[in-house]
């Protein structure tokens, strides 16, 4: 373990960082990211049975092919370290996957640049966050998805309309809002759990016409939107007009829902850039 006890000689942080650290901590070489060295808590933490499967590795061999959002994980891999030897340091979140179960899990890396022996070298300390994460993204869903059809809330929609509308490249906007005539009625005579069917239904019915470039919410209890780029709003618009012509929302839950109650109201509000 030569970098490890250069290392130790030269500051007595780092020995205590290796040693004591609950955390995963990594000495990459930054030429081919290969791993130098590894401390006891990174064999728990990625999933290793001994060092021989860390040093002489690479932390791409405990990642996925691509990271969220789409990027190649090896992409991804040569941005922090080239950010890491410009600045210094960098901080940011990773998922990784362990090679034997396959698990995903998510870290939170910090890393930092030194000098061994006039060699730069990388220092990577990886904490995980997995349940960290997923209680976050839980808190995420149930404040931007409708619990019941699963769509995006009135919140998600707002938010995202703002962020068109000031977006310097943004196109001509369609909002399509339809409404469930007579729903407060259905849920009294028929009760709740039929009201959510009818929901559900025609929650179904939206996620079948095939909006590749547009998005759909839930607003209230029987209001929805579906916005679309003015290109594609034309064509969609006249097939949903002749298609809601024949939608019968009983029909499709097999419910004993009389069909006056499964009447579609909409609206078209144009929004046009100046």
């Amino acid at each position: 373990m030569l970098f490890r006890s250069k290392v130790r000689g030269m500051n007595a942080k780092y020995q205590a960082i290796f040693d004591q650290s609950v955390d995963a901590v990594l000495l990459i070489d930054p030429e081919d990211a290969v791993i130098l060295d590894a401390n006891q808590a990174s064999l728990s933490i990625f999933g290793a049975s001994s060092f021989d499967d860390l040093i002489g590795h690479t932390p791409l061999e405990y990642s996925p092919e691509m990271q969220p959002g789409g990027t190649p994980t090896s992409v991804r891999a040569e941005e922090v370290i080239r950010a890491c030897l410009q600045e210094g340091r960098v901080e940011f979140e990773w998922l990784h996957q362990r090679p034997l179960t396959g698990e995903l899990w998510w870290g939170q890396v910090s890393l930092r640049r030194i000098e061994i022996e006039s060699k730069t070298c990388l220092i990577g300390r990886v904490r995980d966050i997995d349940e960290t994460k997923k209680f976050q993204d839980r808190l995420t869903e149930l404040a931007y998805v409708d619990g019941l059809t699963r769509l995006p809330n009135r919140l998600a929609a707002c938010e995202w309309l703002d962020h068109e509308l000031e977006a310097d490249s943004w196109k001509d906007l369609v909002l399509i809002a339809f409404d469930i005539d007579g729903f407060q009625q259905i849920n009294e005579l028929f009760g709740h759990q039929l009201g959510d069917q009818v929901l559900l239904a025609f929650c179904q019915w939206l996620k079948e016409q095939e909006l590749l470039e547009g998005w759909q919410a839930r607003l209230d209890s029987d209001s929805f939107v579906v916005c679309l780029h003015q290109t594609k709003a034309v064509d969609w618009l006249r097939e949903v007009k002749r298609l809601l012509q024949n939608l019968d929302l009983a029909d499709r839950k097999s419910t004993r829902l009389n069909s006056s109650h499964q009447i579609i109201s909409y609206a078209v509000f144009c929004l046009k850039k100046k």
